[in-house]
């Protein structure tokens, strides 16, 4: 495992995040789905007593972990002045908000493996250290250890990782004032599991209560295109490649004013137990670990009752019909994917469900866009719905919206026609 202290400082200014809880009003009925500030009080840090904190809980939604906040739910978590020594800033401090899916059952280092996953605080203080641990895991070719970034306020984002190094110093010196820090984790889960420690400021410095989040909620569940495999198309697949923030979820998220919730791998089948499954998966804490078809048992249940989307997009299909797997019957699988969206419909009674139909035109993908909207259509769920992206019109082209030489993975460009088409679905189906 790897522990980083890392030494932060940028410029400044007020940074709008497509991350956020809120509970959601009424749902509107549905309509038919076509192809288509800051402010809030302060505390002072340093020259006082340890900060106090309550149990953080695994699972759930938007939390601020410790400080006796209720695990789960929606809207901005009354905050309770605390005074912390020496500028440290805990893990389990009541001002920091976790998004996506974070284990936080040890509250001094909340942990998560799906990505990406975010944290954001806001404060004043002229400098800003981030305690971050990683599990590195080496993957060869492919790296090692996952990928970050972050951003001060609206800066641009700066890179942490892969490799990063134990005591990695950047600039310091932000102007007096508040600031915003928005710290993401780019990268799925085959590199392991993110860990976190705190931030430190300056002796002295104030937190800030968070600003109001959005009150929209939608979570994309997928293979590695929902991943983002190497969207930034700078070169071949590795964790620096991969970008799960401009992913179509997230990206989708910020066109709606939404929180996001990404839980995506690489080669991430549906209908295969054998190589790369999702569905096992999907009701656990932590995403898979590299090739692992079966979730290990010190892999805790994930908790759905407290973080409940108005939008779930169900992106998987496209690698049940690679040439390497035997092929599949209608029959079989339609059974198979009815029994998931039951599952599904389960934990998330009053969702509106996507099932978004692989990109990749022709045979034998033909198949499974047929597969799906007959599941679908045989299920009767008005509030579950089949979209086929290659028809009318192909929401992407090959080879503009694609990665170089790439068939199958989009590029940002293609992330970004994705989630413009996914915004009329969402609109329609939910009247926003």
């Amino acid at each position: 495992m790897t522990h980083v202290f890392i030494a932060m400082t940028v410029t400044s200014v007020w940074l709008c995040v497509a991350c956020g809880g809120g509970q959601s009003g009424p749902r509107p009925a549905p309509t038919s789905v076509g192809n288509t500030a800051s402010g809030g009080g302060a505390v002072t840090v340093g020259g006082g007593g340890a900060a106090s904190s309550g149990a953080a809980q695994s699972g759930g939604g938007v939390m601020s972990a410790g400080g006796g906040a209720a695990a789960g739910g929606g809207g901005v978590v009354n905050v309770t002045p605390t005074t912390l020594a020496d500028g440290a800033v805990s893990a389990a401090d009541p001002h920091l908000r976790f998004y996506g899916r974070w284990d936080l059952s040890d509250p001094a280092h909340p942990a998560a493996s799906w990505g990406p996953v975010a944290i954001r605080l806001r404060f004043e203080s002229r400098a800003i250290a981030l305690d971050l641990m990683d599990d590195a895991v080496d993957l060869g070719d492919e790296g090692k250890g996952n990928a970050y970034q972050f951003r001060i306020d609206d800066g641009d984002f700066q890179r942490l990782g892969p490799g990063v190094l134990p005591g990695m110093q950047l600039a310091s010196e932000l102007s007096p004032g508040a600031h915003e820090v928005l710290l993401v984790r780019r990268t799925e889960s085959k590199w392991g599991k993110t860990r976190f420690g705190g931030f430190k400021l300056d002796a002295g410095a104030h937190l800030l209560d968070p600003p109001s989040e959005p009150t929209r909620r939608i979570e994309v569940f997928g293979d590695s295109i929902s991943a983002g495999l190497a969207n930034e198309n700078t070169g071949p697949y590795t964790n620096a490649t991969e970008n799960g923030y401009l992913a179509f979820g997230p990206t989708l998220a910020r066109k709606l004013d939404a929180e996001w919730r990404v839980e995506a791998r690489g080669g991430g089948s549906f209908y295969n137990d054998f190589y790369l499954p999702m569905v096992p998966f999907f009701e656990r804490t932590y995403g898979p670990e590299n090739k692992q078809n079966a979730p290990a048992a010190d892999n805790p249940p994930w908790r759905f009752e407290p973080w409940q989307p108005d939008l779930l997009v169900v992106a998987l299909g496209t690698n049940d019909f690679s040439e390497q797997y035997p092929h599949i019957e209608q029959a079989a699988y339609v059974s198979k994917h009815q029994a998931f969206l039951r599952t599904l419909r389960g934990h998330y009674p009053h969702t509106e469900i996507v099932c978004l139909a692989p990109f990749k035109p022709g045979a034998p993908w033909d198949e499974a866009r047929s597969y799906i909207a007959a599941s679908v259509a045989d299920l009767g769920d008005a509030h579950i719905h089949a979209v086929d992206p290659t028809t009318p019109s192909a929401w992407l082209t090959f080879p503009d919206d694609y990665v170089s030489g790439d068939a199958f993975h989009p590029n940002i460009a293609g992330h970004e026609k994705i989630a413009t088409e996914l915004a009329l679905v969402a609109k329609a189906a939910l009247g926003w």
